[in-house]
């Protein structure tokens, strides 16, 4: 059963996986049919959003989350965060303030994120 309790540890441990690289863990994470839009508004699946992990395309040095909202409706918790993170993305040093939004559904083999979506926050202000 779901909990707010076990949802913000899910999401600690999205935190650990992503700020350390850690593609194995990650891929355990996502469902395999997840989408993402990113803060640019790209949709990503679940291999395209590995890959840039793997390729080293995207390599997070920071990733800080806070100001978790949880709700959870009956299997599915719908999580928002705000995030910072310092990251280097195809070459390029980024230091981002985002506000993201993140479904995880329960399945028979644990909970895994379904869904996410995130914004920049200086984007959100117009």
């Amino acid at each position: 059963m779901l909990t707010k309790e076990s949802i913000l540890e899910h999401e600690n441990r999205v935190a650990e996986v992503l700020s350390s690289g850690d593609v194995f863990n990650l891929e355990a994470m996502l469902h395999d049919d997840m989408l993402m839009v990113n803060s640019k508004g790209h949709t990503l699946t679940k291999a395209m959003d590995i890959d840039e992990v793997r390729s080293g395309v995207l390599r997070i040095s920071v990733y800080k989350a806070s100001d978790h909202v949880i709700n959870i409706i009956g299997d599915i918790a719908v999580v928002s965060l705000s995030v910072h993170v310092e990251a280097t993305m195809a070459g390029n040093v980024m230091s981002l303030e985002l506000k993201m939004l993140r479904v995880w559904k329960e399945f028979e083999d644990g909970v895994k994120i379904v869904a996410v979506s995130g914004m920049r926050k200086d984007e959100a202000d117009i």
